[in-house]
């Protein structure tokens, strides 16, 4: 969006509207069988953002944890160190399990509905298992991070309201928007 010099968000909400604009005609004119051809782009888009940003901020938590050999200062001890390795081990077991448990339905164990309520569910039992895990007695000495979560509730970007300006976005930009939304 800024190679076109244009707001993503703007231009996403034109995305959104253009797709919800072509359901509600469709829908008038009865055509659900065409409902199929309006993709799910704005959709999909907004996941992969989401993912990719959650991927990023995890991975350069994890190996912020680390000491780098210039960094070593007597706060980075083999405790820290050691905290650092839990951290990663209950994140790559995290992984693990919500994948191994997320494909339930291709198992040959247990009856078709228990398998696919594994695999609906297998992510959030995953972070709740392995949640649980860092609990354990034998790692109270190594301090694993945890999620800071803010005393306020407002947007990331500072200055930024939680309503998008979608009418300022340039007028050749609310009508590009229609391709992505189709």
């Amino acid at each position: 969006s800024q190679m076109f010099g244009v707001d993503f968000l703007q231009w996403y909400c034109w995305i959104g509207l253009w797709a919800a604009l072509m359901h509600i005609l469709l829908a008038i004119l009865n055509a659900c069988d065409l409902v199929t051809l309006v993709t799910r782009f704005s959709c999909e888009v907004f996941g992969s953002l989401i993912a990719v940003i959650y991927i990023w901020d995890a991975i350069r938590h994890l190996v912020g944890m680390f000491p780098h050999h210039e960094q070593l200062t007597p706060f980075h001890t083999a405790s820290s160190s050691a905290a650092a390795l839990l951290s990663v081990i209950l994140a790559v077991g995290t992984l693990w399990l919500s994948t191994l448990l997320s494909g339930a339905t291709s198992w040959h164990v247990f009856f078709k509905t228990i398998r696919t309520t594994i695999a609906d569910y297998g992510v959030a039992a995953s972070i709740v298992i392995f949640t649980l895990v860092q609990f354990f007695p034998l790692w109270d000495e190594y301090k694993v991070d945890r999620l800071q979560v803010p005393q306020t509730f407002e947007p990331t970007l500072n200055g930024r309201s939680w309503l998008v300006p979608f009418w300022k976005c340039p007028v050749v930009h609310i009508f590009t928007a229609t391709i992505p939304a189709f």
